[in-house]
């Protein structure tokens, strides 16, 4: 297999979100033996840029306007701050925004004003994926069943994708409707993304011998080798990772029994995302310098390591690499409020254009820079040649990115 094609193919799928040395990090967990089957599982992964959600959202809150006239739709982020229901909330703002219809027929809602709703609504309880339907049934027997009830207020979920049991169980045990795309398990017996049953099972058993090396204890716990109570997921977001999704994607401690660590492709936890930071901060002082001998015109603003220097490159890099402001803003450990300074001042320099995306002159700068920096591209395709694919070295970092 030429595992070189195969990476660019992988990378070409996600849009770029994930670069060829993140692929190759990933595949290092497993045997060369097995890379031919891993990259079948990553090739099967439905991956959620910030593009994809803002479509999605969009899409089913549209849905659930035409479905319930005359009625005030509010989005309610569900789970604590900090969870992927507060983070959907960046994603919805920009959505209702784009919409541009009256506060009185969409709006967001906090649990500060909820009691003041009072009748002919529908609160939809946002968050970006459901695969048991545990953590909206908990948020709305906590914090809206009490306030709603005895009320003509509707409620129903909102997410960019759910699964089956997590319809069923709010549908029959709360009256919740459920809005989004549905996503099968990876290994039913019919209409597998891998395929016939024999085919699938081949697959399946390999997913659940590596899972059940990273969890086993798994039999005691309801995380299991194919994910939160076996739900056998294939999604992943840009800002996150269910723990429903299979363990072998967002693992990334340590193995147990061993003293190897486990490298995630899409990391789950905030941990990962200041690791990222520390390794997106140190390339930013090495581009800065290199920037400095260069020959470019506009690259005066970068002469000084000043912060914001240093983060007005790390955005220039990320946007290269199609992350979205909210991801950028969480890897630098900065509030969306300052990001938008940064943007400010990227404009103020001609790097960044009126709609918040990257010039061409940007774009320039950085692909100048990048080429100084001494991993350069065509060497790590070399390294993972079949030729010489057990002499690898692997890189603490590559341009900024994990």
């Amino acid at each position: 297999m030429d595992y070189n094609k195969a990476i660019e193919s992988v990378c070409f799928k996600f849009g770029h979100a994930v670069t060829e040395y993140d692929v190759f990090r990933w595949l290092r967990n497993f045997d060369e033996s097995e890379w031919t089957m891993a990259l079948n599982v990553l090739d099967k992964v439905v991956y959620y840029s910030s593009d994809m959600i803002d479509e999605a959202l969009e899409y089913q809150i549209k849905k659930i306007i035409e479905e319930n006239p005359g009625q005030h739709i509010y989005i309610l982020p569900s789970g604590n701050v900090g969870k992927s229901g507060h983070a959907m909330a960046y994603h919805a703002k920009k959505v209702i925004e784009k919409l541009n219809l009256p506060e009185s027929v969409l709006s967001l809602l906090n649990l500060k004003i909820m009691k003041d709703i009072k009748k002919d609504a529908v609160i939809a309880l946002l968050d970006d994926f459901s695969g048991t339907g545990e953590s909206i049934k908990k948020f709305y027997e906590k914090n809206v069943k009490g306030t709603v009830d005895g009320k003509t207020i509707k409620v129903c979920a909102l997410t960019v994708a759910y699964m089956e049991k997590a319809e069923k169980a709010l549908q029959e045990d709360c009256g919740i409707e459920m809005y989004g795309t549905l996503q099968k398990p990876a290994f039913v017996r019919r209409g597998s993304v891998f395929g016939y049953e024999k085919s699938m099972i081949q697959v399946r058993d390999f997913c659940f011998k590596k899972g059940e090396m990273l969890l086993p204890n798994w039999k005691n716990e309801d995380l299991k080798p194919l994910g939160y109570k076996n739900s056998q997921a294939l999604v992943c977001f840009e800002h996150t990772t269910p723990n429903n999704t299979l363990p072998i994607l967002w693992y990334e401690m340590e193995i147990p029994k061993t003293d190897k660590k486990w490298n995630a492709i899409f990391p789950r936890f905030a941990n990962s995302r200041i690791e990222r930071g520390r390794r997106l901060r140190m390339s930013s002082n090495f581009w800065l310098s290199a920037m400095k001998h260069t020959k470019l015109a506009n690259i005066e603003w970068g002469q000084y390591h000043t912060t914001d220097s240093l983060r007005l490159i790390s955005w220039i890099a990320q946007k290269y690499h199609q992350r979205s402001d909210y991801y950028i803003a969480q890897v630098l450990g900065i509030s969306i409020q300052d990001l938008e300074g940064i943007v400010a001042l990227g404009k103020s320099k001609g790097l960044i254009d009126d709609k918040g995306n990257m010039t061409s002159e940007a774009r320039t700068i950085y692909e100048e820079i990048r080429k100084k920096d001494h991993i350069l591209e065509h060497e790590l395709q070399q390294s993972i040649s079949d030729q010489n694919v057990g002499k690898v070295y692997v890189p603490k970092s590559f341009r900024g990115m994990t």
